[in-house]
């Protein structure tokens, strides 16, 4: 949007406790250099005890911080506000405030929330179908089952009939996600601006394969 964003975040609070420290601090350094211990350590040197219980110190904090939405919201904001900032040719401060979090208790809210958040293009009338919903997940998703009939990688899968124990996927088909934002952005608001005129047909094609 044009002086905000919303995303949707599943937090898997398991992957990194189950990683050595060599893979925790591994994907650390994939967005920053690291104190030069770790690069050390990384790149196979041989590290004395001392160095050893330091570096086991920085593996603990960053394993945190893998699974940490703040040190997340923090990271993307601040490459956010740095692009910005370029573009403009300014400096200083981006963002308003500290962004704010609202925790999912059940699929029902996670499935509305994800519905909101996919539609909000649409609702405040800078597209008209979902297709051309811009930088939104129902996009990408439309467009990736057009080219192979397979779901992004980067996004969390959507499958009927899984456990309410496997959060692996989200419990709802891909068919029935796009019937459902489509159903719900057809729907005229008087508090809102757009609506999908346009109705989206691809839930009907994916039906029968999801």
């Amino acid at each position: 949007m044009s002086n905000h964003y919303h995303v949707v975040l599943y937090v898997d609070a398991y992957t990194a406790k189950s990683w050595s420290d060599w893979e925790v601090l591994k994907c650390w350094t994939k967005l920053f250099d690291g104190p030069l211990l770790v690069q050390y350590f990384l790149a196979g040197k041989i590290l004395n005890k001392t160095q050893q219980q330091r570096l086991k110190e920085y593996a603990t904090t960053h394993r945190q911080r893998l699974g940490d939405i703040s040190w997340f919201m923090r990271c993307f904001n601040k490459h956010l506000a740095r692009k910005a900032n370029g573009e403009d040719g300014r400096k200083g401060r981006f963002w308003e405030s500290r962004f704010k979090s609202q925790a999912f208790l059940d699929g029902a809210a996670e499935l509305s929330c994800m519905a909101y958040v996919d539609l909000n293009p649409v609702r405040a009338g800078l597209g008209n179908q979902l297709e051309n919903s811009e930088f939104t997940s129902i996009k990408e998703r439309i467009q990736q089952w057009r080219e192979n009939h397979q779901s992004l990688a980067w996004l969390k899968p959507m499958r009927a009939g899984n456990s309410s124990h496997d959060n692996k996927c989200i419990s709802f088909t891909l068919a029935d996600y796009f019937e459902f934002v489509d159903w719900s952005g057809r729907a005229i608001r008087e508090d809102k601006r757009g609506a999908c005129f346009q109705p989206t047909s691809h839930y009907t094609a994916v039906r029968n394969r999801c």
